[in-house]
């Protein structure tokens, strides 16, 4: 059986996953992942993406129309700056091209 823990740390969270029977061999194993939040947002999706893969949720795939995606944007309140707000008006032209391909 897997067995999942989580400690909470000053910066971030100690994930363990144990296993008692690693391959249906009767095996233990053990894996310890620290996730430091300090760092950046990078350890935050990494930790989200990698609980959702221990427990085995299904995110589908590119080819199904419904695939679950762990994605960042601009908080409600956040104030972007011109450059950063040209960037996401190219990102989403480039969007709109692709989908208006799918229809001709």
């Amino acid at each position: 059986m897997q067995e999942i823990t989580l400690k909470i740390a000053d910066n971030g969270v100690i994930k363990t996953v144990t296993d008692d029977n690693i391959n249906a061999a009767g095996e233990k194993y053990e894996s310890v992942i620290v996730y430091d939040f300090d760092k950046g947002i990078d350890d935050r999706l990494n930790f989200i993406k990698d609980i959702c893969i221990d427990v085995g949720l299904d995110f589908g795939n590119s080819k199904q129309s419904n695939q679950i995606k762990v994605v960042t944007e601009w908080g409600t309140n956040y104030s972007p700056s011109t450059i950063e707000t040209k960037h996401k008006i190219q990102t989403l032209q480039t969007k709109i091209k692709e989908l208006e391909k799918l229809i001709r």
